[in-house]
């Protein structure tokens, strides 16, 4: 993890979209795309912060399908 960490130079937060309740854009951030990802590369971010909440997505003990499905599109 340190090897990883040292080639981390500038940061982009995905902040605000897979944590807000509702929907990804529900605090008013676009939908994440390869587009979108592909802009903040080019703008010279090299890594991504994925924050993500699940309480809102989870019944008992079992976390949405499709949330985990969409969770991993962004992750990939």
């Amino acid at each position: 993890s340190s090897d990883l960490a040292s080639q981390m130079t500038i940061g982009w937060n995905i902040g605000n979209s897979l944590e807000c309740s509702g929907s990804e854009t529900a605090w008013g951030n676009p939908v994440v795309s390869q587009t979108l990802i592909n802009a903040v590369k080019a703008a010279g971010f090299n890594s991504i912060r994925i924050p993500c909440a699940w309480d809102g997505h989870a019944t008992a003990s079992v976390i949405d399908v499709a949330w985990l499905a969409r969770v991993k599109q962004v992750v990939d």
